[in-house]
C-alpha cells in the first residue's frame, strides 16, 4: 500500500496532482454562482474541484451585488422609502411567480431569512468589505449620479437607504479627463436626493493631462498621493456630510484609505459605481487572487471540451490548460455556473434537444427523468448528476430585473439542497 506523506504547508492542490482525484463535486464557471458554490462546498466539507476559463463577469463589476429592483411595482419610488431587503423580496415572489426566485423559494418556510444568511456567509468566506447590514436596501450611485438601489456594494460604493432619510450636504469632487463621469450631469442628478450640493476639480488639466481611469486608479494607489487627496477634502468640505467622486481610490489599498478618510474627517466618502475599465472588477479580482493563493481546493484553468453522457450521467470532463496538456476530471456531481444558457451549456453538451428546448423553454423549472417536478433547483432532465445555477439558467432578466447577483447566489445554494 502508498502512503501519501504531507507536511502542514501541502496543499490540496499539490495533492491532487499527486494522486488521481473522484471529486464529490465538481464546480464549472468563475462568477457569481460559482463562487457562492464554493462556499457552499467547503461549508459542506464536500472534496472538489474548480474548473474556470477566466474571471468571469466579475471584471465587469460595477460595485453593486445586485439582489432586486424594488422599483418595479413603482418607478417612483425614492430611496428614502425603498422596502427592507426581505420585504422586498417578498414582494416581488409574490408578482412574480415564474420567476427562479420564486421557484426557489417554494422549498423554504421563510425563503428571505435564509438568503439573506446565505448572503452574510458568502461575503464573510470571502472576506469581502461590503456597506450594508443585510436586512436595509443599499443605494449605489451610477456613473451619472443617478441612484440604484442594490443587496450590497463593496465599502466605499454605497450607502445605506436609511441614511437617505435624512440627506445633508454633499460636495461632488471633479476629476478632470474622465468623461465618462459628466460633472453637470452627476450635479443634476444628485440634486434629485440632497439638498445642497456644490462641486470643487480636484488639482488641475496640467497635473492631470492625458490621466483617464487607468491612470488615477495608479495614482492614488499610492498612499501618499491618496492622504494628499484626504486632506484636500478636509479643506474644501465645509459642512458637507457627504463626498462623491469617480471610482479612484486605488487597487491595494482603497478600502484602507476610504476608512482613514471617512474616519478622520467623519464624513461618508461615497465612489460613483464603475464602468468599463472597471476599477471594482479589478478590487474584486484582487480579492478572489487572494482568496486562491490560499490554495483551499484544486483549481483548473482551461478550456472544457464537450462531453459525452452516458446512462444519464456525465461521468467525466476534460479540460485543456495552457500549455496544451489535457485534465481529466471525475465527479459525483458537476455544477454548470458558465453563463449565459444558450451559449455555454449547448456547446458543453452538444447535440442536446433537450437542453435547447426543455431547459431553455422552462427556465429554472426542470423535471426529473423520473416524473416529478423539479422546482427550485438546477437539476437538468436526463442528466441525473448534472445541475446549473446563476445565468446558466433561463426565466429572468438580470439587467431589468437587477437581481444578477441574487439569483446567481440563492440558485447556488438550491443545486446544494
Amino acid at each position: 500500500m502508498t502512503t501519501l506523506v504531507t507536511s502542514p504547508s501541502t496543499s490540496l492542490r499539490e495533492i491532487d496532482e499527486r494522486l488521481a482525484t473522484n471529486y464529490d463535486l465538481a464546480i464549472i464557471g468563475s462568477g457569481f454562482s460559482g463562487l457562492a458554490a464554493i462556499c457552499k462546498a467547503v461549508e459542506q466539507k464536500l472534496t472538489f474541484c474548480h474548473v474556470t476559463k477566466g474571471r468571469g463577469m466579475s471584471q465587469h463589476f460595477s460595485g453593486a451585488f445586485d439582489v432586486i429592483d424594488p422599483r418595479w411595482c413603482d418607478p417612483f419610488l425614492k430611496p428614502a422609502d425603498y422596502p427592507s431587503l426581505a420585504n422586498a423580496l417578498n414582494a416581488f415572489i409574490l408578482g412574480h411567480p415564474n420567476h427562479p426566485y420564486a421557484r426557489i423559494a417554494k422549498n423554504y418556510a421563510d425563503f428571505s431569512a435564509v438568503f439573506l444568511e446565505e448572503m452574510a456567509r458568502f461575503f464573510s468566506f470571502y472576506n469581502i468589505p461590503v456597506v450594508g447590514n443585510f436586512k436595509d436596501m443599499v443605494v449605489a450611485f451610477g456613473s451619472t449620479g443617478m441612484a440604484k438601489p442594490t443587496g450590497c456594494a463593496l465599502k466605499s460604493q454605497g450607502l445605506l437607504a436609511s441614511q437617505l432619510r435624512h440627506p445633508g450636504k454633499v460636495l461632488y469632487l471633479n476629476f478632470p479627463g474622465l468623461v465618462d463621469y459628466p460633472t453637470p450631469t452627476i450635479l443634476n442628478n444628485l440634486k434629485q436626493y440632497f439638498p445642497d450640493v456644490s462641486c470643487v476639480t480636484y488639482g488641475s488639466k496640467e497635473l492631470f493631462e492625458g490621466f483617464d481611469q487607468s491612470s488615477y486608479l495608479a495614482y492614488f494607489n499610492l498612499r501618499d498621493h491618496t492622504r494628499v487627496l484626504k486632506e484636500f477634502i478636509r479643506q474644501n468640505k465645509g459642512d458637507a456630510s457627504h463626498v462623491f467622486l469617480p471610482p479612484i481610490l486605488g487597487l491595494d489599498f482603497y478600502d484602507e484609505m476610504h476608512n482613514e478618510i471617512t474616519r478622520d474627517l467623519d464624513i461618508d466618502l461615497v465612489e460613483l459605481l464603475s464602468v468599463l475599465p472597471s476599477a471594482s472588477g479589478l478590487r474584486f479580482s484582487q480579492i478572489m487572487e487572494t482568496f486562491a493563493s490560499q490554495k483551499m481546493f484544486p483549481s483548473y484553468s482551461g478550456t472544457m471540451l464537450p462531453v459525452s453522457p452516458e446512462e444519464h450521467m456525465i461521468k467525466n470532463i476534460t479540460v485543456t490548460m495552457p500549455d496544451g496538456t489535457k485534465k481529466e476530471i471525475v465527479a459525483q456531481v458537476f455544477i454548470l455556473a458558465t453563463g449565459t444558457a444558450n451559449s455555454k451549456i449547448t456547446h458543453i453538451i452538444p447535440n442536446s434537444p433537450l437542453l435547447k428546448q426543455d431547459f431553455m423553454r422552462q427556465g429554472f423549472s426542470v423535471s426529473y427523468e423520473r416524473g416529478h417536478k423539479g422546482e427550485g433547483h438546477g437539476i437538468i432532465k436526463d442528466y441525473n448528476n448534472l445541475r446549473a445555477c446563476g445565468t446558466a439558467i433561463d426565466g429572468f432578466d438580470f439587467t431589468r430585473d437587477r437581481c444578477g447577483f441574487g439569483v446567481g447566489l440563492a440558485s447556488a445554494f438550491a443545486c446544494f439542497e
